[in-house]
């Protein structure tokens, strides 16, 4: 039998599951990365369009720097089911409250710079690994 999220359950299964327990039933039901800085942060729905990269810039800053984030894929794909998402000009943005989010200038370049940062740890991750030459091939 495979587990199910406690959400997931009708309540008919919910009824059926209590009377066969002999002992209390333990559903796992750990909260995501995502559910954790939405709950810790009090982030709601709204109308201003707050880009993702600040969204996930103060994820990391509320994880604290010297933890490990969870990848933004990862983070991304439980933040998008709780919320709507725009495509703009500047990139994806979702419509929240923007009173957890500090919309500052100085937050927004701060953020692109640790995007650019980022960017550049990926590209030599991925040149070091194919830095290795090729032997040469003899023209005969």
């Amino acid at each position: 039998m495979s587990k199910k999220n406690i959400y997931d359950l009708s309540t008919e299964e919910l009824i059926d599951l209590l009377k066969s327990a002999d002992k209390p039933v333990q559903i796992e039901n750990e909260l995501t990365e995502a559910a954790k800085f939405i709950y810790a942060l009090n982030i709601r729905h709204g109308d201003a369009k707050i880009p993702a990269q600040l969204i996930y810039f103060t994820y990391k800053q509320w994880k604290g720097w010297d933890k490990r984030p969870q990848p933004k894929p990862l983070f991304f794909r439980d933040f998008a089911k709780q919320f709507e998402s725009v495509r703009t000009k500047e990139g994806i943005s979702y419509l929240l409250d923007p009173k957890p989010f500090d919309l500052s200038r100085e937050q927004y370049f701060l953020s692109r710079k640790d995007l650019r940062d980022q960017r550049e740890k990926q590209k030599k991750k991925e040149t070091s690994g194919s830095s290795q030459t090729p032997e040469s091939k003899e023209v005969i």
